[in-house]
């Protein structure tokens, strides 16, 4: 996994955590993740844009969760950041045993199917539990 999507995950999970508190302020979430404030900032704009958190600037701003943790998926925080997971992987194109490729390619699209599957049933509000 993606040092980006790690953080991410790890940003999102600090805010959903104070969910109950309101506004997080970013500072907080980069001191208490220890990511670099520039980098988490860049992360957090990204989330703000897919409508998973939501922003207010200037005294008293922060961060908060723009929906309920049981409508926001793991998933749905790898592939903003991550960009969508490889369902259909080309190595049949770039192998030279083209039978061998056509297997190897249907067991790593059954294992992304499989990962994105579970990502998608792990909601914020199971890690809050």
């Amino acid at each position: 996994m993606k040092i980006t999507i790690t953080h991410a995950l790890a940003a999102t999970g600090y805010i959903a955590e104070n969910y109950r508190e309101g506004l997080v302020p970013a500072t907080r979430i980069s001191k208490e993740c220890n990511i670099p404030k520039d980098y988490l900032m860049k992360i957090l704009l990204q989330l703000v844009n897919a409508q998973i958190l939501r922003s207010k600037r200037g005294p008293g701003g922060g961060l908060s969760l723009a929906r309920d943790p049981e409508e926001i998926t793991m998933l749905q925080i790898i592939e903003v950041v991550g960009g969508p997971l490889m369902r259909d992987m080309p190595i049949a194109e770039l192998a030279h045993n083209a039978d061998f490729a056509l297997r190897m390619e249907s067991i790593c699209t059954k294992a992304t199917e499989k990962e994105m599957e579970i990502y998608d049933k792990a909601k914020l509000s199971d890690m809050l539990k």
